[in-house]
């Protein structure tokens, strides 16, 4: 008898595809993929995939992580995202590249044929995926693999290539050491992976995006919008971060974001009624980014910084 599928919830970012909801004992799939609720590679489980109760599945309304299965379980795996996208639910069903089931709109994670040093399979990525990347020190984050592997996506019409960093323990790298070639054992087992700039630069090159739009619930519209404003908060306070070092700026716009996901308001009426104001927990620069993502879809700090890496990229094909 199957079990009852139980989630915890963390916290959503964009490098994490905005989960939120990450199911407990799950059955996953044998070999190599990031598993998003860490993130961490994926382990294999026990099946078989249990039943969500009515009463688990309306506390759920945020992105619902269903991560890779076996075939006996892909299915159930379906019918359960199914059952949550016809409640208004989003939900992130991860699939395998090459393997059979990572079909619209799955997410393709390319784990696997990274590690196994095909990158020329890229080719194979059905056009207008949104595809993870594994962005592991000494592996996968070496711009010799990673140029000529986006030159495969981009020839495969892949829309989106997100980069994911998993938190791997010294027994995963020990064995990961012992069955993929390591061009780099020092960088592997020593050193943080390289910056991301130049390859979500390298992306804006080639035409593919770097980052998931946050996926919102259907209903209420109050929640859809506080959940799409806290989304570019939180993108745009995790690229200052990374990009500028402005960690005083990056923090209000976290802390901002997470605070709007925690609170239970209408965005729109506040504004609507002038009583934005109220909200003294948003500084000056939050309070602009709120009223710019309202008014005109996304923040200008969002827009400037997605454009400055687009500029970099302008500047040097004019250099060349």
């Amino acid at each position: 008898m199957s079990g009852e599928i139980r989630f915890r919830e963390i916290l959503p970012e964009p490098r994490r595809l905005w989960v939120r909801a990450c199911p407990v004992l799950w059955p996953g799939a044998e070999g190599d993929w990031i598993d998003l609720s860490g993130p961490s590679l994926g382990a294999a489980g026990s099946g078989p995939l249990g039943e969500l109760a009515a009463e688990r599945q309306a506390k759920l309304d945020d992105v619902v992580y269903l991560p890779p299965v076996e075939a006996p379980e892909e299915g159930p795996r379906r019918r359960l995202a199914e059952r949550l996208e016809n409640a208004g639910c989003p939900v992130l069903l991860q699939g395998i590249a090459g393997t059979e089931g990572a079909a619209e709109p799955a997410v393709v994670d390319l784990t696997g044929w990274l590690l196994e040093g095909r990158p020329e399979s890229l080719a194979g990525v059905w056009a207008g995926a949104t595809t993870i990347w594994p962005w592991i020190a000494g592996l996968t984050d070496r711009e010799d693999l990673w140029r000529p592997a986006l030159a495969h996506l981009a020839a495969a019409q892949v829309r989106r290539v997100v980069a994911v960093a998993p938190e791997l323990s010294p027994r995963q790298r020990r064995q990961l050491a012992e069955r993929v070639e390591v061009q780099d054992y020092a960088a592997f087992f020593h050193r943080p992976a390289e910056p991301l700039v130049a390859f979500w630069r390298a992306l804006a090159e080639l035409g593919l995006e770097a980052f998931l739009d946050r996926p919102v619930p259907a209903e209420p519209r109050s929640l859809a919008v506080r959940r799409r404003v806290a989304g570019d908060l939180a993108l745009a306070g995790d690229l200052l971060l990374l990009t500028t070092g402005d960690e005083v700026a990056a923090q209000n716009l976290l802390l901002a974001a997470r605070r709007l996901d925690s609170e239970s308001l209408d965005l729109e009426a506040l504004v609507r009624e002038g009583n934005l104001g109220l909200l003294d927990w948003l500084d000056d620069a939050s309070t602009m980014a709120v009223l710019e993502a309202l008014e005109r879809g996304r923040s200008r700090v969002l827009s400037e910084l997605l454009a400055g890496l687009l500029q970099d990229v302008a500047s040097a094909e004019e250099e060349r």
